[in-house]
């Protein structure tokens, strides 16, 4: 698999194992991005840790339409694919090899508007909130880009 050059990449580039992701990096307009608390329950992928909303992405599907789509099923928030911006790719970690690709997009929504149908919470962060939270470490790279080109 070649890496997609519309995604900046964040590490050396590997072979990524099998596993597709897609995840949404929205900022509300006073900045702040939006994550998701993970569920801590057994069986999921970094329990308790916090992240991004997002997914696999399904057999036919490509990376802006599942991240539309997990947007939308774990957020409540219909947003069309296109709003969707690449930004960055990322090599995940053990258990789960494989690669996500995160896309940017504008949270035009009132952060009220945001229902909870994954994951055990949510928060618009500032850079030094995030950089409390105890975030998937593979996730962190990207998200520290993010706020150093932040407008």
């Amino acid at each position: 698999m070649s890496r997609d050059p519309a995604f900046k990449l964040i590490g050396e580039w590997r072979t990524p194992g099998s596993y597709r992701g897609a995840l949404a990096m929205p900022v509300d307009a006073s900045g702040r991005l939006l994550m998701q608390c993970r569920d801590d329950i057994e069986g999921i992928i970094a329990p308790g840790k916090w992240g991004l909303f997002g997914g696999g992405i399904e057999a036919g599907e490509d990376a802006r339409t599942a991240v539309a789509r997990e947007f939308e099923e774990e957020t409540g928030l219909d947003y069309a694919p296109e709003r969707f911006r690449p930004a960055y790719q990322v090599l995940t970690g053990s258990p789960r090899w494989g690669l996500l690709s995160l896309f940017a997009v504008e949270l035009t929504d009132p952060v009220s508007a945001i229902r909870t149908y994954e994951g055990a919470g949510f928060a618009c962060c500032t850079r030094s909130q995030v950089e409390k939270l105890d975030v998937i470490a593979y996730l962190r790279p990207a998200i520290a880009d993010f706020w150093d080109h932040a407008a």
